[in-house]
């Protein structure tokens, strides 16, 4: 694939992933309690981490290199990373505002 194509698909990734933050922190924000807050974002962001790193190494681990030079593997991480993706946007839809979330994720979103 040519490089000026590569950068312009790799760039549009970056943008439409980071625009998914705003409304992602807003549901989390909204689900916790605001007295619960601040540790709930921070055990938040470690297991967002930690979940990371793992699947980083899964995934690594499950690739390989045939004979031939090809890519093995490749297709059992993609059907895993859509099944993640799956399962997130359910418990997405899953996640209520806490007594006095609501506030605050719209606050959030006005920013």
């Amino acid at each position: 694939m040519p490089l000026a194509v590569t950068l312009i698909v790799s760039t549009l990734f970056m943008v439409t992933t980071s625009g998914r933050m705003v409304p992602a922190m807003a549901l989390i924000t909204a689900s916790a309690a605001p007295q619960q807050r601040g540790s709930f974002l921070s055990v938040n962001a470690a297991v967002q981490q930690a979940a990371a790193g793992f699947a980083t190494a899964l995934g690594g681990s499950m690739l390989g290199q045939g004979v031939n030079g090809e890519i093995t593997g490749f297709p059992l991480v993609g059907i895993l990373a859509s099944g993640a993706t799956l399962l997130s946007i359910w418990l997405a839809g899953h996640l209520r505002p806490a007594v006095g979330g609501e506030e605050a994720a719209l606050a959030l979103v006005a920013e």
